[in-house]
Formats: structure tokens, C-alpha cells, sequence
């Protein structure tokens, strides 16, 4: 689906090549209706990466790391059009502190909509290692680093913080889309999260605030 001119894939992609990120890959599924994600990906020149039937996440997510020798591994998600790559070097940045995994959810004060994850290597294949599927766990495989977030013992966890929370800039539904939608259509050639928060706080009808049980809960908690 389109924003403004382009795909909302386009965007997430562009944010990340603006960034310091070395290397970008889309993962996707088996699928045939992917094929118009694989047109996004020859388009601006980025690798994809054809995951698992079962739509195992971690297992895909480290076969990509694994395969593209990639550490640290920078992990965005497609549904962000407003992703920033200020954002994602500022997570960089601290990462480079010194840590196993660094974000800006471990504590929610971003708007969602900017997730920025990075971790090492050797962290994801701990993951990878220790979550075997589990019908009664699901979410790790699904999440990818949810593990991280819930066994804050077993790794060096760094957050990077703001408190703009309350706003919501991602698409998860039909009225996510109907209001960016029509953001994108008053906002400049390059649209911005800042800009975005700025039309929220101008516009009541744009008021795209995170309203509890808005999102879907992951073992018992909203993240």
C-alpha cells in the first residue's frame, strides 16, 4: 500500500539507507504475492532474503544474519514509513557503548513506530540456541527479541529513551492508514516523524495517540 508516492516499504528502506547501516535486507516470505516486495527491493538496489514456509521469524532472521555475516544486526520492521535514520544512529551510537543488545522499546517513550533494535551476533544465535518452539511460548520465535526483554539477566541490555511516546506512527490498521494517509498529503517531499508530531499536535482529527489495548499483547504484556 502506497503513502503519498510511494510504497510504505520505500520508505522504511530509504530511512535505513540514510542511515549508517552498511547493508540492507528485506526479509520475505515464500509466498507469491511477495513478488511485488521483491519489485521494491530491485528498485532501490537492496538484498532480500526468502525465509522459511513455517514463517519461523528468529529461525529467518538469523539464517539472514548468519548468511549476510552480519554483527551487529540492525533490526527494523515495514510497517514504520516514519522511521528515522537519526533514530537509528542514535541506537547505533549507543550500542557502540558497549552491550549485547541496545533499543529504543526496551522502555516505551519513542513514538511507536520508530523501533530501532540492535544486537550482537553472538546474542541472536543465544537466542536462536535457547528458544525452541514451544506451543505454549510462540512469541520468542514470532518477535525475535522479545527473548532479550524478558531474560534481562542473561544479557548487557542498553536503552536509549524520549518521551514522545504517546504518539502512534505506525500502520497496523485501516485508521492508522486513513490518518497517515492523509498526513503524507500535507507534510514535505520528505516526510518525517518530527513533522508528523507536529500535524498531530496542530490537528485534533490527527490525533494518532496510543490508546491502551491498541496493541496486541505478547505474553502478557503491550510492547
Amino acid at each position: 500500500m502506497k503513502l503519498g508516492d510511494k510504497p510504505m516499504l520505500e520508505w522504511v528502506v530509504g530511512a535505513v539507507l540514510r542511515s549508517k547501516v552498511e547493508r540492507v535486507v528485506v526479509l520475505v516470505t515464500p509466498d507469491p504475492q511477495d513478488g511485488a516486495i521483491l519489485d521494491v527491493c530491485n528498485k532501490l538496489g537492496v538484498d532480500f532474503f526468502v525465509g522459511s514456509a513455517n514463517r519461523d521469524v528468529l529461525g529467518d532472521f538469523y539464517a539472514v544474519a548468519t548468511t549476510f555475516g552480519f554483527d551487529p544486526v540492525v533490526r527494523v520492521t515495514a510497517d514504520c514509513p516514519l522511521l528515522s535514520p537519526l533514530v537509528i544512529n542514535s541506537v547505533l551510537n549507543e550500542y557502540s557503548m558497549g552491550c549485547d543488545y541496545c533499543s529504543n522499546i526496551v522502555t516505551r517513550t519513542y513514538p511507536r513506530g520508530l523501533d530501532v533494535e540492535v544486537l550482537s551476533y553472538n546474542a541472536l544465535e543465544k537466542i536462536q540456541r535457547n528458544v525452541v518452539h514451544d506451543p505454549n511460548e510462540p512469541d520468542y520465535r514470532k518477535h525475535v527479541t522479545l527473548y532479550v526483554r524478558a531474560n534481562p539477566g542473561m544479557f548487557v541490555i542498553h536503552s536509549v529513551a524520549l518521551n514522545l511516546s504517546k504518539f502512534r506512527l505506525t500502520v497496523d490498521t485501516q485508521d492508522d492508514y486513513d490518518k497517515l494517509t492523509a498526513m503524507f498529503t500535507l507534510m514535505s517531499d520528505e516526510p518525517s516523524w518530527v513533522q508528523a508530531a507536529e500535524l498531530a499536535n496542530k490537528f485534533p482529527e490527527f490525533a494518532l495517540l496510543e490508546m491502551p489495548g491498541m496493541q496486541t499483547p505478547a505474553l502478557g504484556k503491550v510492547w
